[in-house]
C-alpha cells in the first residue's frame, strides 16, 4: 500500500511539473511570485486548489507568499503542516506567525504523531529526506514552542515508544534534550556539529565490534544454510550482505528492505510494471552496491533488464556522493574482497587435489552444464527466500 502511495505521488508530481492541472496560484507560489499569487486570487483561484504551491513556498521559505495565502483562508490542515515544516527548517518568523497571529496549536500532532517540536529533531537527522538545512536556531524555536504549550513529555514518549533508543533518532533526541536544558539555564552550549557525524564519531569503536559480530553471524547462517535467518539479518543490517561468500545469495539479498534484488525479481514475476519499479528504486535512501561486470551479467541472467540494473547503479552513484556512505561502502567492499579471496584459495587447492580437473577447461558441454547448475542454484535460493 505504501509503495502504491509513493507511485501515485510521483505521478502527481509529473502532472504538476508538466503544467497540467496546476492552478495559476499554485504555479506562482511555486515560483516565488507574490504578485502572481495576488493576481490569481483576484481572478478567483481557490487557495485550497493551490495547496501544492503553498507547501512548496513553505519549504522554500517564501514567507510573504505563505502569509498572504494563509490570510486568505487556506485550510488549517495545510497551515499546520507548514508550521511543522517551518519548525524543522528553523524558520522562526513563520513559526511566530502561525502561533502568534493565526493562533495555531503549538503541540498539534499529524497523522504520524509528529509535532513541530518533534520535527526539529527529525530535521537534524534526516536532512536529505526532508530537504531541510541544519537548523542553527532550533533551540530558540523549541523554547518558543514550549512557552506556547508544546510538551517535552510528548517528545520523550514519541522517541522512546516509536523508535529504538540506540538508533540515530534516539541519539538525536538525547543530544537535543541535553542541549535544550543547557540553553534554557543560560549555560554555554557545546560547539555545534552535524548530528550524523557526531553519532558516527561517538560510536566508532562500537561499530567495529558490531561489524565483527555481524560477520560471524553471517558466516554461521551461511554455513548452517539458515537462509531465512540470513535474510532477516540483512533486513536489519543491509551491509551484512558484504560478508556473504556465495555470489548468487549475496546479490539476491542486496538492497533496502522491500526493494532487495530478490524482491525486484519477485515483483517482475508477478507482472509489476518495470517503469514503476525503476521509480521505486530511485526513491530509496539506501545504496545497492558498486556492481562489477560479473555481478551485472548474473543480474541479467536473473531476468533483470538493463533499465532496472542502470537504475540501481545510478541510485547508488547518487547516494555515494555522501562521503560518509562512500567510505562505508569502500570498507565493506574491501571486506567482501578478503572473503572472496579466501574462498578462491580453498577452491584452487581443491582443484589441484582433483585428478583430471583441467580436462573440462574450454569444454562447451561442461560450460553449459555449469551455467544450468548456476541458474538452478539461483532459482532454488530465490524460491526459499522470496
Amino acid at each position: 500500500m505504501r509503495n502504491l502511495y509513493q507511485v501515485f505521488s510521483i505521478l502527481l508530481l509529473i502532472i504538476f511539473f508538466s503544467g497540467c492541472g496546476v492552478s495559476k496560484l499554485s504555479q506562482s507560489a511555486l515560483n516565488g511570485n507574490l504578485n502572481g499569487v495576488k493576481q490569481a486570487i483576484r481572478d478567483g483561484d481557490d487557495v485550497n486548489d493551490g495547496s501544492f504551491g503553498y507547501m512548496q513556498a513553505c519549504l522554500k521559505k517564501h514567507n510573504d507568499i505563505v502569509k498572504y495565502i494563509s490570510d486568505h483562508n487556506i485550510k488549517s490542515v495545510f497551515q499546520y503542516r507548514c508550521l511543522k515544516y517551518s519548525a524543522g527548517l528553523g524558520n522562526m518568523p513563520l513559526v511566530k506567525y502561525f502561533i502568534g497571529q493565526k493562533h495555531l496549536e503549538a503541540d498539534r500532532k499529524d497523522a504520524y504523531e509528529i509535532t513541530p517540536l518533534i520535527n526539529i529533531i527529525f530535521a537534524k537527522v534526516r536532512p536529505k529526506i526532508y530537504h531541510y538545512n541544519y537548523s542553527a536556531n532550533e533551540l530558540e524555536i523549541a523554547k518558543y514552542l514550549v512557552d506556547h504549550g508544546a510538551s517535552l513529555d510528548k517528545v520523550t514518549k514519541f522517541f522512546r515508544g516509536n523508535n529504538r533508543p540506540d538508533n540515530q533518532y534516539g541519539a538525536a533526541y538525547r543530544d537535543f534534550m541535553k542541549q535544550y536544558k543547557i540553553y534554557i539555564s543560560g549555560g554555554k552550549l557545546p560547539q555545534r556539529r552535524d548530528m550524523v557525524t557526531h553519532i558516527s564519531y561517538t560510536n566508532t569503536k562500537q561499530q567495529k565490534t558490531n561489524n565483527n559480530d555481524v560477520k560471524a553471524l553471517v558466516q554461521k547462517y551461511e554455513k548452517e544454510n539458515k537462509l531465512k535467518e540470513l535474510k532477516e539479518l540483512t533486513q536489519k543490517n543491509p551491509n551484512a550482505v558484504y560478508y556473504i561468500s556465495n555470489l548468487e545469495l549475496r546479490l539476491l539479498l542486496t538492497g533496502p528492505k522491500g526493494m532487495k534484488i530478490g524482491d525486484i525479481k519477485k515483483y517482475l514475476l508477478e507482472g509489476k510494471s518495470e517503469i514503476i519499479l525503476v521509480s521505486l528504486i530511485k526513491q530509496q535512501e539506501q545504496p545497492y552496491k558498486k556492481f562489477n561486470m560479473q555481478e551485472i551479467e548474473l543480474l541479467q541472467k536473473m531476468g533483470l533488464s538493463d533499465k532496472i540494473i542502470s537504475a540501481m547503479i545510478d541510485e547508488t552513484t547518487r547516494l555515494l556522493r555522501d562521503k560518509k556512505l562512500q567510505k562505508q561502502q569502500e570498507y565493506f567492499l574491501a571486506q567482501q574482497k578478503d572473503i572472496l579471496k579466501s574462498r578462491q584459495n580453498v577452491q584452487y587447492q581443491n582443484n589441484n587435489n582433483t585428478s583430471g580437473a583441467g580436462q573440462h577447461l574450454g569444454n562447451r558441454v561442461y560450460d553449459e552444464a555449469k551455467q544450468r547448475a548456476i541458474n538452478k542454484g539461483i532459482n532454488m535460493l530465490f524460491d526459499r527466500l522470496f
